[in-house]
């Protein structure tokens, strides 16, 4: 999708999760480590990213970790994740 939309973008293409994230979600809630092709880590470099951290009222939708010190714990395997990057 980041591909198709790249090229749809007026200099600037926001992306929520990219496959760093989503890698970061494979270890910390599945202890798996997601193995991609080159083409999609290729498809993932970004120039910038700009990183939110946990200090917002959580509001819980059913998809949202239970407790602020698992989102902490999650914010800081996503932190990492870029980190390696």
């Amino acid at each position: 999708m980041i591909n198709l939309k790249v090229n749809e973008a007026n200099k600037l293409l926001f992306l929520d999760t990219d496959v760093n994230i989503t890698r970061s979600y494979g270890r910390f809630l599945l202890g798996v480590e997601l193995k991609v092709p080159q083409w999609i880590e290729d498809a993932n470099r970004s120039d910038l990213y700009i990183y939110l951290d946990t200090d917002c009222e959580l509001v819980q939708d059913g998809g949202r970790l239970p407790t602020l010190a698992l989102r902490e714990k999650l914010a800081a395997s996503h932190r990492k994740a870029l980190d390696e990057k």
